[in-house]
């Protein structure tokens, strides 16, 4: 019995034997035939694949892989280039095209899967041809009984059931107004893919770039893991997006949707959800913001919403689109400085409208919670008509005015720190589009406080202190500030009040400012244009040298604060125009001012060295004067100094002078030149008594200084100084008469006794 059962067991292991030897038999001799045929066949394929394709196929090196894809194999196709040389389908990279492989033995092509990788796909549209268009259209003849015969190309089956991708760049534009990049790192279609039909499911991960859709464009990549199914029916024009998951490290959104062509428009009905979103994310899908410093804005928190567009879209149509979202335990982080506004309570929600006009449009936001600096703050905001917007706004709180540069225009405003304070501060029918600050206060009503805001508006740099803002209803401000600074000019206890009147702004101010106290009384006109400024000021007591320091000399280096110190009243009318971006006006400026100087002290004005063959060297650089006296008018871009006598201790002398905007300078001096030899034979005087005032002796020296600051001419011209004087006299005595009937008995003086009887003065 047992030796039966050996003999069974033989047989069995005889026959296993004869079967793999038979089956490598076969094996070997299949393979020896598809390495036999495989010249044949990439020649056919090829030459079937050129002789179908419209465009030209280029590439640098072909293979045909049997085992790679078993039982299928794959036509490899390396360095590829697809379609016109001026705009390629497939350009660069590897293609292995598997092909289905018995029906390859008898040289019939059909192509079931595609492997793209290391390539740039470009789906453009020329005109009315798709890149992708590479085929030669089917010849489809029409028998007598009405049935379709296929042609030859039957031999030829480009139906795709599977693509994979990657590292891919995929370029999109369909030349009317759509267009994307798409770098995919990893991806495969699996469905029903040829030239009429994509009805597949995706899974793919790359980044979706440079995104534009009509006026929308993309402001930052966005990085994506995406599924679901997509079908284009291109002979129905319809397009379906199904169960799409698109998911980001900072959000996740489901997405599903028709688009369809309907008598030449495109209907679209998408809807889009998202949860745990980043609202740092979300602001990278905005489109690109023109906000000064939007980049450097931060924020975080937990969003969630929904998006849905619908309806037509064409050049004359765009379709509804609705928005609604909810931001909670959300942070806002400033550019710079500007602080952070924390634990907001955010709900949004935006809807286009359904009108071309925009007018039943709407955008409403509700800050129901939110901290900036420990104080709360809430908002209600409400936007009608997007197209024309005309904002309300209700605040209570602290209001960080780094908020005011998302409505502000970046060119002239940029809010970088500080708060507003707001008690039931409103704003109503305000239009975002004409933004001016006199608009927004003719807007706002209520009570605020301000808190170190500072601002940089066309250029300067605006500091405002602790104070109180008042706004009235009939567009009346009434403030109280500690501190305003504008640049390096420093005003402290400022108070006032400013009306606001369809084009004008009236105003009266007081203030402290380099030691001294100012009052302002004027009319600011045609804000929304080109503003002019009409003022008059009164100064007393204010330091020469800190005023000329916090003004940086205004823009000159003649007479600067290292060179002049003494307190001074000023009495001044100014006119001074603007042009629409707050740049001033300068050769339109006009100035009429009566100027006092008491205690003065001049030091180190280099023009002055010239004399120290008159004066000793040492008078010169520290010159002491008791008073100083005189009028000034500006206008046309020229300073004009009228005649004025000087006593001071190094020399006494008579002046008076034109000097341009450009340092241009004119200035005619005389000089007593009996005084001035004998005060040089006497020993340097220390202490700096004030000479002797005497204008006129037995020489005189008549000077003229002409050219520019950098470059100072002298020559000496009797005549031609004693000819500007009369004429500058007279100019003194019209000024004197109208800052006189302008201001009062106070800006009235006459020179002291001693100076009447010259007879340039007479």
């Amino acid at each position: 019995m047992e030796s039966e059962i050996l003999v069974v067991q033989k047989k069995k292991y005889t026959i296993l034997k004869v079967l793999i030897i038979a089956f490598l038999v076969l094996a070997i001799s299949f393979l020896a035939m598809m390495q036999w045929k495989s010249d044949a066949i990439v020649g056919k394929v090829i030459s079937m694949m050129q002789g179908q394709m419209a465009d030209s196929l280029r590439y640098e090196d072909v293979s045909l892989e049997w085992l790679r894809y078993f039982p299928s194999a794959a036509l490899r196709l390396e360095g590829i280039d697809l379609g016109s040389e001026k705009s390629p389908f497939i350009q660069g990279g590897n293609i292995d095209v598997v092909l289905k492989l018995f029906p390859l033995l008898s040289e019939r092509i059909v192509i079931n899967r595609l492997k793209i990788s290391d390539s740039k796909i470009h789906i453009t549209k020329n005109k009315s041809r798709w890149s992708y268009e590479v085929f030669k259209k089917s010849d489809d003849d029409v028998s007598a009984d009405g049935s379709n015969v296929k042609s030859d190309s039957s031999k030829w089956d480009a139906m795709v059931r599977q693509i994979d991708f990657e590292n891919t760049l995929l370029v999109y534009n369909d030349r009317s107004g759509t267009s994307f990049h798409v770098e995919i790192i990893d991806g495969n279609v699996d469905g029903e893919i040829n030239g009429k039909l994509f009805d597949g499911d995706i899974d793919m991960s790359g980044t979706l770039d440079s995104l534009s859709v009509g006026s929308y464009h993309q402001s930052q990549p966005f990085t994506f893991e995406w599924t679901g199914a997509y079908k284009y029916d291109l002979t129905a024009g319809t397009q379906e997006l199904k169960n799409w998951h698109i998911k980001n490290d900072g959000i996740t959104l489901e997405v599903s949707g028709l688009m369809k062509k309907e008598d030449g428009r495109q209907w679209v009905d998408l809807h889009a959800a998202w949860n745990d979103g980043d609202p740092q994310v979300i602001k990278s899908l905005l489109p690109v913001q023109k906000i000064k410093d939007w980049d450097q804005y931060s924020f975080s928190g937990n969003s969630e919403g929904q998006l849905e567009i619908k309806g037509y879209s064409s050049a004359k149509e765009s379709p509804r689109i609705t928005f609604s979202s909810e931001l909670k335990n959300g942070i806002i982080k400033f550019p710079g400085e500007g602080g952070q506004l924390r634990g907001i309570v955010l709900d949004v929600a935006y809807d286009a409208g359904e009108q071309k006009d925009g007018r039943d449009s709407y955008l409403r936001a509700n800050l129901r919670n939110g901290s900036f600096q420990g104080n709360s703050l809430t908002a209600d905001l409400r936007m009608e008509n997007i197209k024309s917007p005309i904002l309300d706004v209700e605040l209570k709180g602290a209001f960080p005015v780094s908020l005011l540069n998302l409505i502000t225009d970046p060119a002239m405003w940029t809010f970088k720190e500080g708060l507003f304070d707001f008690d039931q501060f409103t704003i109503q029918g305000f239009d975002t589009k004409t933004f001016s600050t006199k608009t927004f206060i003719e807007k706002s009503h209520g009570q605020l406080k301000t808190k170190d805001v500072r601002f940089e508006y066309n250029g300067d740099q605006i500091e405002m202190g602790d104070g109180d803002i008042a706004l009235a209803e009939d567009g009346t401000m009434n403030l109280e500030l500690e501190r305003f600074a504008l640049n390096k000019a420093i005003g402290e206890n400022i108070e006032g009040v400013l009306e606001f009147k369809n084009d004008r702004v009236n105003f009266e101010l007081t203030g402290d400012h380099s030691e001294g106290k100012v009052e302002t009384k004027g009319v600011l006109t045609g804000w929304d244009q080109a503003p002019i400024l009409k003022a008059n000021w009164i100064v007393k007591g204010i330091e020469m040298e800190q005023l000329l320091a916090s003004f940086e000399n205004f823009d000159q280096t003649f007479l600067t604060s290292e060179n002049l110190k003494g307190k001074a009243n000023v009495w001044t009318e100014t006119i001074i125009p603007y042009d629409k971006k707050g740049n001033i006006r300068q050769h339109e400026v006009v100035v009429k001012a009566a100027i006092e100087i008491n205690d003065g002290q001049l030091k180190d004005m280099k023009i002055l060295e010239d004399f120290s063959k008159y004066v000793h060297m040492e008078d010169l650089k520290d010159i002491r004067f008791n008073t100083f006296r005189n009028y000034l008018k500006i206008e046309k871009g020229n300073v004009y100094c009228p005649v004025v006598f000087i006593q001071s201790s190094a020399i006494n002398l008579s002046v008076n002078g034109i000097h341009s905007f450009d340092q241009d300078i004119l200035y005619n001096l005389k000089i007593n030149a009996g005084q001035t030899a004998a005060n040089k034979m006497k020993k340097i005087d220390f202490i700096k008594r004030v000479k002797q005032a005497k204008k006129s002796g037995w020489i005189n020296l008549y000077f003229v200084l002409g050219g520019n600051t950098s470059d100072v001419k002298y020559e000496q011209n009797q005549k031609g100084v004693i000819a500007s004087f009369e004429q500058s006299a007279e100019m003194k005595e019209a000024l004197r008469n109208y800052l006189v009937d302008t201001f009062g008995h106070d800006v009235y003086w006459i020179e002291p006794n001693e100076w009447e009887d010259i007879p340039e003065y007479q």
